[in-house]
């Protein structure tokens, strides 16, 4: 259970100031107060660096790790799901502190297993204590983001103009079509008034991990030890 004194104070914040936002990826975590400008990027990892004969939880790695040589990952996530949420939880601890915290939006792969699921919510509500969920794949997230700035901007413009008759947040199509690239796969989501079409999810076995074994097959013949350099390797494609 979370101390008194940080529950008193994440129950008088206003509801946006005590929402977590977490958007769970494979390979990195995204989090941070709904308030906040920008989110927290943590590696979604537990790292034991061989050199510096330590370990590093999350952020701590991002932030406290001086040597990328000879590093193993240790991570909750298999085959694009999260199948260890003890792990998880904490390496989302090491990242933010969740006690200043009552409400919980989370990013959740389509299709994921009611058993994984029910493991997400014992941490969510009796780890972290957390008073509410909501819980979401991210392409409903990203739907909803693009229609409330478009709205937005409609608003700032003074509506939609010409003799149309109605603003230009009132013309936007209820669908839309989501791709979201991560570290397992590649979504394709279409998003209907706001909700997934479940039936019309596809998943293409595309993503940044399979990159990065790519470019260390390139690499291998002219990097001594660049299959064991994961990491070293992941920045190199993300930096492309």
């Amino acid at each position: 259970r979370r101390p008194a004194a940080a529950a008193a104070a994440a129950a008088s914040a206003s509801p946006a100031a005590a929402t977590l936002v977490i958007d769970v990826g494979a390979h990195s975590l995204k989090l941070g107060a709904a308030t906040s400008a920008a989110p927290i990027v943590a590696t979604n990892a537990v790292v034991r660096s061989r050199n510096l004969r330590k370990s590093f939880v999350g952020a701590d790695f991002d932030h406290s790790c001086t040597d990328f040589g000879e590093l193993s990952f240790s991570r909750p996530h298999d085959n694009g799901y999260c199948v260890n949420w003890k792990l998880e939880a904490k390496i989302i601890a090491a990242s933010t502190a969740t006690n200043n915290y009552s409400h919980l939006l989370l990013t959740q792969p389509p299709f994921t297993p009611a058993s994984l699921r029910q493991n997400m919510y014992e941490v969510v509500f009796e780890k972290f204590s957390m008073q509410s969920l909501f819980s979401a794949p991210a392409a409903v997230f990203i739907d909803f983001l693009h229609r409330y700035e478009q709205r937005a901007t409609a608003s700032d413009s003074g509506g939609g103009g010409g003799g149309g008759g109605g603003s230009a947040g009132d013309l936007l199509s209820p669908l839309s079509v989501i791709v979201d690239c991560g570290h397992s796969f590649t979504y394709v989501v279409p998003v209907f008034d706001g909700r997934p079409i479940a039936a019309a999810i596809r998943r293409v076995d595309v993503g940044g991990k399979l990159l990065t074994n790519y470019m260390k097959e390139v690499l291998a013949p002219k990097l001594d030890g660049a299959e064991d350099e994961t990491d070293l390797v992941s920045h190199i494609v993300s930096s492309c």
